[in-house]
């Protein structure tokens, strides 16, 4: 999931965060701390999720300096929700994966709150006539120490106002959820979350794939118009989310690296032939 948050501006931002919600099951927002508060980055697109009897889910929010860790943490647990494996829309300690299994707690955040930090995730979900204003949850995560953000410790020192959001949890009364490695095929062999580029055309369901390609390993699917320039109009995905998307997808997982295929509209037959270039 690509991070976003400057740069764009207006209603192309809100393009640009919903099409990334469409593509990957949420996009991410990260921004920079300053005289107002520490950094902090949170999930755009869970409000939109529509699991049976839960419309909808919290967006997921972190406060850490880190981006990266940020990045990876928001990406596992959002990948996890997505597919049913766990909900955080109650408060609940786990063991977070993506940080080297320091355990992490999560916990609501009172909607005034949640309403000045959350911007664009309400934003988005209004234009996409998702729950609004939408709820958020904080996810604290322990320090090397085994310390808690709104805990002093010797190596951090006391905590950093506005890093916690949520009322203070009472952590020892929460139930423990373990999870379990995240691990999943789109096929034999093929990752879920294997990366594949799409025009933006197919990001924002404008048009369908009608023009898939392997080129060194990689895979991309265009609408087939030409002419797409490769440095603005195109963007990253979720190969597994496309086939979600788009089943009749799933019969060009075959493809040959360096192969190209190709179809006059949706549930057409795919024809597949060694790569050439111009359709791209």
């Amino acid at each position: 999931m690509d991070q976003l948050g400057s740069g764009i501006d207006g209603d192309e931002l809100v393009a640009e965060l919903a099409g990334q919600a469409r593509m990957h099951g949420h996009a991410i927002i990260a921004v920079a701390g300053g005289e107002d508060g520490p950094s902090f980055a949170y999930t755009v697109g869970l409000a939109g999720l529509g699991h049976p009897g839960h419309p909808g889910h919290p967006e997921l929010l972190v406060v850490m300096e880190s981006q990266e860790t940020a990045y990876a943490l928001l990406n596992d647990l959002a990948f996890r929700v997505r597919d049913q494996q766990v909900r955080l829309d109650t408060p609940v300690v786990f063991a977070a994966d993506a940080t080297g299994r320091y355990d992490a707690v999560a916990a609501p955040v009172p909607p005034v709150v949640a309403a000045e930090h959350v911007t664009m995730a309400d934003t988005v979900a209004r234009a996409q006539g998702w729950p609004a204003p939408v709820a958020v949850t904080q996810v604290h995560l322990m320090d090397g120490d085994r310390h808690w953000p709104w805990e002093t410790s010797e190596r951090y020192g006391p905590p950093v106002p506005g890093s916690v959001l949520s009322p203070v949890p009472d952590v020892a009364s929460l139930p423990r959820v373990e999870l379990a490695p995240y691990e999943r095929e789109v096929a034999p062999g093929l990752p879920h979350d294997t990366v594949a580029h799409v025009c933006l055309h197919v990001q924002r369901a404008e048009r369908p794939a009608r023009y898939v390609f392997r080129e060194d390993g990689g895979w991309s699917f265009v609408c087939g118009e030409g002419g797409h320039d490769w440095g603005s109009e195109v963007r990253a995905a979720v190969l597994g989310r496309l086939v979600e998307l788009d089943p009749t997808l799933a019969q060009v997982l075959d493809l040959p690296d360096e192969h190209e295929a190709t179809r006059d509209e949706p549930g057409a037959a795919w024809v597949s032939v060694p790569s050439s270039s111009g359709t791209r």
